[in-house]
């Protein structure tokens, strides 16, 4: 309605001058000269001979159209957010809605949200990243990115990861598709509200992480194998110096470990960290070896600690038992991830 008058005043001003130029008004004029005094007053201003007002009428709806443009007449304050900021929080509350609604697979006692309701926000998302505010940040290929599906072997690794913790029971297929649905979408929307904001540290595609977590794994394998070839060359050490001690029956007590010149020595157990690594790993990974591995290294470690308090020969041999699980487990984890690369490479 703003813009009518404007545009109103335009045209009557564009005809008003043409008309007057040309003097078609006049004879109007003439028809209504013995008409009231308020009449002829009224036809004598509208038929007026000077082009200035006919000029000011046009000027003046030029002017208001273009402080209409510009928004002199919003009325808004300087305060009063852009309107870009204004969209850019509008997607911040989707995405909080969006991962609420994500968050709901991992709550028992509350319904799963249905798989329209997840269309629903999803439509809701692009309808939002439309609006003309984001003009120039958001464009056909930043749209077309949010509706593509998000990477699926990293959708995978996080369903088997929430299936074993439990959060599944129950769930059929459709559920399923629903989680991987809204979890997906719910990073594209992250990766967008980056991209607007123009975040220059952008966040690391999880797949990613995910080789970044394997490269972790690798190292902390093969740092437990180090150690435990260096636990296992100390072992078979005091191995030796028992048996000489044995052979000329001298009775070995735990003040002269490491004080008796060829006698067994301390060892030093494999680093906790190592241990809580490889848990940590399992729980990122699914990737039960690796918990296996951190069970069997603390029980090599109480066996170190026992065996520091009272060397025997009867446990350096136990202790080199233990060694050997540790080995064999290295050896598993190897295999499992050349099948893993394999697999990953297919896929």
């Amino acid at each position: 309605m703003r813009k009518v008058l404007p545009f109103a005043a335009v045209i009557v001003g564009l005809l008003w001058g043409a008309l007057n130029f040309i003097g078609t008004l006049q004879t109007a004029r003439g028809i209504y000269e013995d008409r009231g005094a308020l009449i002829n007053t009224i036809v004598l201003i509208i038929t007026a001979p000077s082009p200035l007002i006919p000029a000011g009428v046009f000027a003046a709806g030029v002017l208001a159209l273009v402080g209409l443009r510009l928004g002199w007449f919003d009325g808004k304050s300087e305060a009063e957010p852009q309107e870009v900021f204004v969209a850019i929080d509008q997607l911040k509350t989707l995405l909080a809605e969006g991962t609420a609604m994500e968050t709901t697979f991992q709550i028992v006692r509350q319904a799963n949200p249905k798989h329209a309701a997840i269309h629903a926000w999803i439509g809701r998302v692009n309808t939002c990243a439309r609006q003309k505010a984001l003009t120039g940040l958001v464009g056909p290929k930043e749209i077309k990115n949010f509706n593509t599906p998000w990477h699926p072997k990293d959708v995978e690794r996080v369903e088997a990861l929430l299936a074993q913790a439990g959060h599944f029971n129950g769930v059929d297929e459709v559920g399923r598709l629903s989680f991987r649905t809204i979890w997906g979408h719910v990073k594209r929307l992250e990766e967008l509200i980056a991209t607007i904001e123009g975040t220059q540290v952008v966040a690391k595609c999880e797949i990613e992480l995910h080789h970044e977590r394997i490269k972790r794994a690798d190292t902390n394998v093969g740092t437990i194998n180090r150690r435990a070839a260096e636990v296992e060359a100390a072992i078979n050490g005091n191995l030796a110096a028992l048996g000489m001690m044995n052979a000329l029956r001298v009775e070995f007590t735990k003040e002269l470990m490491g004080a008796v010149s060829g006698g067994p020595s301390p060892i030093v157990p494999i680093e906790e960290e190592l241990i809580n690594d490889a848990y940590e790993i399992d729980r990122e990974l699914t990737w039960q070896a690796y918990r296996d591995l951190g069970i069997a290294v603390g029980s090599l470690n109480m066996g170190i600690a026992k065996h520091n308090e009272t060397p025997t020969l009867p446990f350096c041999h136990e202790l080199l038992r233990r060694v050997e699980v540790i080995r064999k487990l290295v050896v598993d984890i190897a295999r499992e991830r050349v099948q893993r690369s394999t697999s990953s490479d297919l896929s």
